[in-house]
């Protein structure tokens, strides 16, 4: 996996996860419309232009160049990931709840309860957190 920098032209978005040629992740925001694009750039470098797939099909290019990129070995992070997310939970919660990957999305997390009931998933935490900051906004 890697993390794609934007230069920050006022847009809403500024880094990309990209795994696999696609955006598993957009922030600050707007991960709702970039996630799932593909990009067919297999050497992406500071200064390009990503050349993009949308979810909704239409292939273009990306209107902000990158900045930097910074590369991710996927175990190393999923499993930091999961290890900090448990200890936290461990510490919070004496019930046996814990984290783990998805087995659709590597990049996705679940809550799981003692009895292996998923609870909330990353994507559920995310879109809570949107919903929160607007209403503090």
């Amino acid at each position: 996996m890697k993390t794609v920098y934007l230069v920050d032209q006022g847009q809403d978005f500024l880094e990309w996860d990209i795994e696999g040629g696609k955006v598993v992740a957009c922030r600050p925001f707007q991960g709702w419309l970039w996630e799932g694009t593909v990009v067919h750039n297999t050497d992406i470098q500071p200064g390009d232009i990503l050349e993009i797939t949308t979810p909704r099909g239409k292939r273009t290019t990306l209107n902000h160049p990158v900045e930097r990129v910074e590369e991710h070995r996927q175990e190393e992070t999923l499993h930091a990931r999961i290890t900090k997310l448990n200890e936290r939970i461990a510490a919070a919660y004496h019930n046996g709840a814990h984290v783990r990957a998805t087995e659709t999305n590597p990049m996705e997390f679940e809550l799981i309860d003692p009895d292996g009931k998923v609870l909330l998933t990353r994507s559920t935490l995310k879109g809570m957190g949107r919903v929160l900051k607007q209403e503090v906004l």
